[in-house]
């Protein structure tokens, strides 16, 4: 297996920018690595925003524990939130695992020469 299918495999199947590690581009990893990882935290910060208050409603037996009625719950907290920077975050998460796996491939292929 060449650098160039193990440079794309691992941005495209592991984590987006893991592939520069192999081509030996450090820096284009570790900042493709750390805008995924800052974009995933806000993620996850927001989905715990959503949830905890819903969770916590259940756990004391405030409300009953329906799918139908989490649901519905979670459809309003998510109507009465702005969500632009999770939007972004998570465009952004695409973006770059597309483009870490184009770019890796583009790397490896100019290393080796072709």
């Amino acid at each position: 297996m060449t650098k160039t299918t193990k440079s794309v495999l691992l941005s495209a199947l592991v984590f987006p920018g893991a592939g520069y590690f192999i081509l030996k581009k450090p820096l284009y990893g570790s900042i493709c690595l750390g805008l995924v990882g800052i974009s995933m935290v806000l993620i996850a910060q927001y989905v715990m925003q959503i949830a905890q208050p819903i969770a916590d409603q259940m756990s004391s037996g405030a409300v009953p524990i329906d799918p139908v009625l989490m649901q519905s719950m979670v459809q309003q907290s998510l109507q009465q939130t702005d969500s632009f920077l999770v939007s972004f975050s998570s465009y952004l998460v695409l973006v770059l695992w597309i483009g870490s796996s184009g770019h890796a491939y583009y790397l490896g292929k100019q290393q080796e020469g072709v």
